[in-house]
This record gives structure tokens, C-alpha cells and sequence, in this order.
């Protein structure tokens, strides 16, 4: 990894913290800062699919409530009973092609909803906002039973901001779908 080299100002009590912590820790003053900046920097959204940078950029700048609401979102009703059907149907071979176009369109909202969510509870962290644990979380039926679009089952994880951490590059490409 190629480093750049970045001068800084400093006030001078925050210098000595630095400077303390960093002996304290065993490191460098430049590791420490360099730790602390990279810990607080905005959320990520490089592994998402490009068509939704945008979006996902537009979120850091939305306001605590916009993004509870985001992060809240859920797909409605219809859509998450058509989905349990044709994932039944699906699991059954009783599928139609027109039906598994409309079950991958579906299962494609879903994960990109999912991202969506995920990336609000990031952005939430970043701004300092606590982020519950999934288990914590409201979660419809058809978590139990749905597979999303990569063909993983859908787990409870420790945290909403591992789902970033854990999109695969296939994800990328959403005409892959």
C-alpha cells in the first residue's frame, strides 16, 4: 500500500493525548492517527453495485431520523408474501420462467434493500448513534424462510454493519441478476 505523507494542525492538548496514548499503546504517533482517522471516516459503499453509490453517498448527509427510517424500511406485505410463494414454488420445481424473473427481480429489491438498511445503521455509527444488534431488530416473516440473491441463507449476526463488510464483489454487478 502506497503511504502519503499529510500535515496536520493540531491543538496542542489533543497533540499530548496523542502523543500519551500512542506511548501507552506501543505505537508510533503517525500509526495512532492514522488508526484514529481510519476509524472515522464515512462508511464505505465500494462493494456495492455501482448503480447505488449515489444513493448510499447521498445517505451521509441525511439527518438521524431519515436514516432511522431508512434503516427501519421494509419491503411491504405483498411483497414479501408473493416472494414466500414463489420461493416456495421455487423450492418445489413448480416455477414458471415467467415466475422466476419475478422471483430474481424480487429477491434483487430485497438484497439491495437489505444494503440499504445496512448502510443507514452504518451511517447511524458513524454519526455516533447506537446500533442495536440484529436480534434487537424487527424482522418480518420471511427472514426465516428467504435465501437472498448470492443463494446464502440469511443469518442473525452480531451486527447490521458486518452486511457491508461481508458483500462479496459478486455483488457488485447488479445486471448480474
Amino acid at each position: 500500500m502506497a503511504v502519503q505523507r499529510l500535515t496536520i494542525e493540531l491543538p496542542e492538548s489533543v497533540f499530548q493525548l496523542l502523543t500519551d496514548m500512542a506511548t501507552l499503546t506501543d505505537q508510533s504517533p503517525e500509526q495512532l492517527a492514522a488508526q484514529s482517522i481510519t476509524g472515522n471516516l464515512p462508511p464505505s459503499f465500494e462493494n456495492a453495485p455501482a448503480d447505488m453509490h449515489e444513493e448510499l453517498l447521498a445517505m451521509q448527509i441525511c439527518d438521524i431520523n431519515e436514516l432511522r427510517q431508512i434503516a427501519g424500511s421494509q419491503m411491504s406485505a405483498q411483497q414479501q408474501q408473493r416472494l414466500s410463494e414463489l420461493l416456495e414454488r421455487n423450492q418445489e420445481d413448480s416455477i414458471q420462467p415467467s415466475e422466476q424473473q419475478e422471483l430474481k427481480a424480487l429477491r434483487l429489491a430485497a438484497d439491495r434493500l437489505m444494503l440499504r438498511k445496512a448502510y443507514a445503521w452504518s451511517v447511524l455509527h458513524w454519526h455516533g448513534q447506537p446500533v442495536p444488534a440484529l436480534d434487537e431488530l424487527p424482522v418480518s416473516n420471511l427472514v426465516k424462510d428467504f435465501t437472498c440473491a448470492s443463494g446464502t441463507y440469511l443469518h442473525r449476526s452480531p451486527s447490521p454493519l458486518r452486511i457491508l463488510s461481508d458483500i462479496s464483489p459478486t455483488h457488485r454487478d447488479a445486471s448480474r441478476y
